[in-house]
């Protein structure tokens, strides 16, 4: 199953549960109401519940955009990374540089077949991206031990190969850095703690309490679904295919 298919479903029960919760509470207020009228307690809690709610979404959504961007950036980095050192391999002995540029073209390849997996570190593409990286280092560094390379050649070439290989473990770093699972515990328990105060806050079936029962859970799983989403900028709805083709544009360019 996909991970927007897991997704949608954990927050379609969450959305169901949440309609659940609303009808029930509107259910202890009609009760609470016939039994001892209309009474503002318990109100100072609910604001309080609901702030803490509030927080959370603000954080959580503006933390998951943060990292969308920061990826983002990452990989237009990598491709300014890559076309400098494909550049620098002008400075080489001219007899080393065909095979390098083939080798490094290739490498191009294998990054855009990893973005279009999902990034998985598992996948050939990833594997066989990581041997051309060091095939490519090494006959960089045969080719920088001949005499007809500069000492000054060597130092930029491998300053730039460095920099542009320095890419894949910062994205695999970049891939774990999620919130606490505790996190999101809280931030789906808070939801449905604030879906049945809802309810009590609304005795009755009046239309503007049935426009609650509504409104109130598709809001909050839509913006809880599109966190989760976007948490997950390669293999959730949101990506990064606009950026991912800045590559593919360097690769026809080479």
């Amino acid at each position: 199953m996909s991970y927007t298919a897991v997704t949608l479903t954990i927050v379609g029960a969450q959305c169901g549960a949440m309609i659940g919760l609303v009808l029930l509470g509107m259910r202890f207020a009609a009760r609470r109401t016939a039994k001892y009228g209309d009474t503002k307690a318990g109100r100072v809690v609910e604001t309080a519940v609901f702030s803490v709610l509030g927080l959370l979404l603000t954080f959580s959504f503006y933390g998951a955009l943060s990292r969308f961007d920061e990826h983002r950036k990452i990989l237009g980095d990598e491709v300014s990374a890559l076309d400098t050192a494909y550049h620098r391999l002008d400075l080489l002995p001219a007899r080393s540089q065909a095979d390098l540029k083939a080798l490094f073209r290739t490498y191009v390849d294998s990054r855009i077949d990893l973005y279009g997996t999902g990034v998985d570190p598992n996948s050939f593409a990833a594997v066989w991206s990581a041997t051309l990286r060091e095939k490519i280092w090494h006959k960089a560094v045969d080719a920088c031990q001949a005499p007809a390379c500069p000492a000054s050649s060597a130092t930029l070439v491998f300053g730039a190969l460095n920099t542009a290989f320095g890419f894949p473990s910062e994205q695999a770093v970049m891939r774990q850095m999620h919130p606490p699972r505790v996190v999101f515990v809280l931030l789906f328990g808070l939801a449905l703690l604030c879906a049945f105060l809802a309810g009590l806050d609304n005795p009755g079936y009046r239309l503007r309490s049935k426009f609650l029962v509504v409104v109130y859970p598709i809001t909050m799983s839509a913006i809880l679904w599109t966190i989760l989403d976007v948490e997950f900028p390669r293999i959730g709805v949101f990506r990064l295919g606009a950026f991912d083709q800045l590559l593919v544009s360097l690769r026809a360019s080479m």
